[in-house]
């Protein structure tokens, strides 16, 4: 039996302790395998056909969730790719011969000038899988995301690009403290900048909008008020707490909440005197009531679902579907009856 070593590493953006990785001699890659579970097994013989393993690493995820993050070799050239112990195939490293044609084309545009670097393909939960690409122009290297149709999604940008608004907001923010990137978001044709910075060791998020808005920020559970605070543990007893974001809301200060309840991702969303205003769940297909269904196929079309949210306010109940066809995003919102709900 051929050996193969294990050694703990630990990542920048792991939560928790990496449990091993298992590096390969050559032809070992059937070893490898077995140190798969099944689901994962079957997911990467799947995925990378004869390419040879090179090494398997146990990791966990942002969300605490045990993952297998993977490299192949073919013919010199290596590939990356992370799947989950349920065999859920989460990213795969791609080269752009292998993109569609819409993300060829977007990538070799935004990338004129400058030097390609990793492609990384992002599976979505409904299908809606994304294109994270590596680009180095004037010796700065830089990250930005296309979807499957060749849009910008996302582009990460320094701060002297950014709106003079938009600079004032995050340098009074980030004021001493150590700035991180700043990703610019489009959707909707609406643009914000999400910033990443750290102070005392801690690092947090925040928003702002074009115009220099500050739209939401990260906040710890010990700087929320009391009443918040207390709820907000109250919701995190039925899973693990993530993160939580403050905002304003029509001048009302809210607390958003993530928690993950089972494999489920919720937002719990309260007050600032900790009362629960609403509370959002990501939805399957399958789970939608029958009346809802049969409302959203006839609107459907030739559209493809690609998110469901199910949110409750009170004892109110709606589902929110989200379509993407040729003509770009919609959604729709149903009444659990599958009468539309009132905007």
């Amino acid at each position: 039996m051929r050996e193969y070593f294990i050694r703990a590493i630990v990542g920048a953006w792991i939560l928790g302790i990496t449990s091993g990785v298992a590096n390969a001699a050559p032809g070992a890659s059937a070893e490898l395998l077995r140190s798969l579970p099944p689901p994962a097994r079957r997911t990467l013989q799947s995925e990378v056909g004869h390419e040879r393993l090179d090494s398997v690493t146990r990791t966990n995820g942002s969300e605490g969730e045990i993952i297998y993050e993977v490299q192949t070799v073919k013919a010199g050239r290596t590939r990356d790719l992370t799947v989950a112990a349920d065999g859920k195939l989460l990213d795969l490293q791609v080269f752009i011969d292998e993109t569609p044609d819409p993300v060829r084309q977007s990538i070799q545009s935004l990338t004129r000038g400058g030097k390609l670097g990793d492609i990384t393909k992002n599976i979505g939960d409904s299908g809606e899988d994304t294109f994270e690409v590596e680009l180095t122009r004037d010796a700065a290297t830089r990250t930005f995301t296309v979807d499957a149709g060749g849009r910008l999604l996302e582009m990460q940008v320094f701060l002297p690009e950014t709106p003079p608004s938009v600079q004032q907001t995050i340098q009074s923010k980030v004021a001493g403290a150590k700035l991180g990137d700043i990703t610019k978001t489009i959707a909707d044709d609406e643009v914000t900048y999400d910033v990443e910075m750290t102070r005392a060791g801690r690092s947090r998020s925040f928003s702002v909008s074009a115009n220099g808005e500050l739209l939401e920020e990260q906040v710890f559970l010990e700087e929320a008020p009391e009443t918040v605070r207390k709820a907000i543990q109250s919701q995190a007893s039925r899973g693990r707490l993530g993160e939580i974001n403050k905002s304003t809301d029509n001048g009302e200060v809210v607390y958003e909440a993530k928690l993950t309840i089972g494999r489920k991702l919720h937002s719990v969303t309260f007050d600032g005197a900790g009362a629960l205003k609403s509370e959002e769940e990501d939805m399957a297909w399958a789970d939608l009531p029958a009346p809802v269904k049969l409302a959203v196929k006839p609107l459907q079309g030739a559209g493809e679902v690609t998110d469901i949210t199910r949110t409750t306010e009170g004892t109110h109940i709606t589902y929110e579907i989200k379509l993407r066809d040729e003509r770009g995003h919609r959604a729709l919102t149903f009444n659990p009856d599958g009468k539309p709900a009132a905007p």
